[in-house]
């Protein structure tokens, strides 16, 4: 059945929402951080970069370190968190550093 059209419905385009959440991003940056400690051999408690991630209030900003990640994953090239940090220009928070 075809839905008829409305004279307001002419022209208008409809405003995009986020796609995904802030909680489903970070699920995904838990994901990553899973699958970097065992590609480098870490301890799987080792949470430093999600606990940062956690931090940040821009959602674009999680989805760097989440492609961060995946490109070190695929690559096999360790990038530690302060070189994370540099690559998408933010100040490491002293109590995320260890």
């Amino acid at each position: 059945m075809k839905r008829k059209r409305h004279s307001n419905d002419v022209g208008h385009t409809e405003t995009r929402k986020e796609i995904y959440t802030r909680d489903e991003v970070l699920l995904t940056t838990m994901q990553l951080v899973l699958q970097y400690n065992v590609e480098f051999n870490l301890p799987g408690t080792n949470l430093d970069i999600y606990q940062y991630a956690k931090t940040i209030n821009a959602m674009g900003t999680i989805v760097k370190i989440n492609m961060i990640l995946q490109a070190c994953i695929q690559t096999g090239i360790f990038k530690s968190l302060k070189d994370i940090c540099e690559i998408i220009e933010t100040p490491i928070n002293a109590s995320s550093s260890s």
